[in-house]
């Protein structure tokens, strides 16, 4: 019986996104490969040119559309995974709102910081993305969206989906989980 493993992927984008994908069906197909309900496709959409302000911007978009997203895109048997938890559930409502009235830059750094990193905002020094693979991955670590990963990556992660065979089915999320990504750097700041 041979034990799970996980696929990693290099960074891609575009065409080479598309076929990059289309080739790990063909391997995966060959292999005769089977997911089940422990496995779980993880999605890394670039976020380093994110800025507080749309870093804020996503939080509040993903706690407003989560909801859906879980009923209609995922498989039930993902809805109480410990490793993608709810985040607008995880998130108090404080919080939430807390972030929807900061007004400058600086505060609004110091409480996402301290959020993500699970820190009080003295303790976080002027580097954003410090610490790297073995640091504490702080408390959003496992939440379906997770910003821990943009401290020390630069990449948002999308955790709630499913492991998936049917790479059709991942290459239509991962463009889905970019253009959340996309959708919040563009809105206006509320």
């Amino acid at each position: 019986q041979p034990s799970g493993t996980e696929f990693c992927t290099r960074p891609a984008m575009g065409d080479e996104f598309i076929k990059m994908m289309f080739e790990i069906g063909k391997i995966l197909m060959q292999a005769e490969a089977k997911v089940n309900a422990t496995c779980g496709f993880h999605v890394h959409v670039d976020g380093v040119d994110l800025s507080y302000w749309q870093l804020r911007e996503l939080i509040l978009l993903w706690s407003i559309i989560e909801k859906d997203v879980r009923q209609y895109l995922v498989a039930p048997t993902r809805l109480n995974n410990r490793y993608c938890m709810e985040f607008k559930t995880s998130i108090p409502k404080e919080v939430i709102e807390r972030l929807k009235c900061l007004n400058t830059s600086k505060k609004l750094r110091e409480y996402l910081l301290a959020l993500v990193l699970g820190t009080r905002t003295d303790q976080i020094g002027n580097t954003v993305r410090e610490g790297g693979k073995g640091h504490n991955h702080g408390p959003l670590r496992y939440l379906s969206l997770n910003l821990n990963s943009w401290t020390y990556r630069g990449t948002v992660e999308f955790r709630l989906k499913e492991g998936l065979i049917d790479t059709s089915e991942g290459t239509a999320w991962a463009l889905f989980c970019g253009w959340i990504v996309e959708a919040a750097a563009k809105l206006p700041m509320s």
